[in-house]
């Protein structure tokens, strides 16, 4: 289990991707020369992965092997973490 804390003053979301790439938001992705993941797609993302300033986000007991979180509205907020 992992848990984002979010002790910024802006939203964002801690969310399980197959591979980095660019958010959700257009603009971003166009100014740093990214495609968005497929993530994005998921029509509850930011419900099921969204943190809210000051709070937390914990994920579920993660299976073994590599897994890869990132912000889906800032792309360049990124962190792997091995499970066992």
């Amino acid at each position: 289990t992992i848990t984002a804390s979010n002790r910024g003053g802006e939203f964002h979301t801690f969310s399980e991707v197959a591979a980095f790439g660019g958010g959700c938001v257009p603009e971003i992705n166009e100014l740093l020369g990214l495609e968005p993941v497929p993530e994005c797609a998921i029509a509850d993302i930011f419900l099921t992965t969204g943190v809210p300033p000051g709070e937390s986000l914990s994920t579920g007991a993660l299976a073994g092997g590599t897994h890869r979180f990132q912000c889906l509205i800032h792309p360049w907020q990124r962190t792997t973490a091995q499970a066992r």
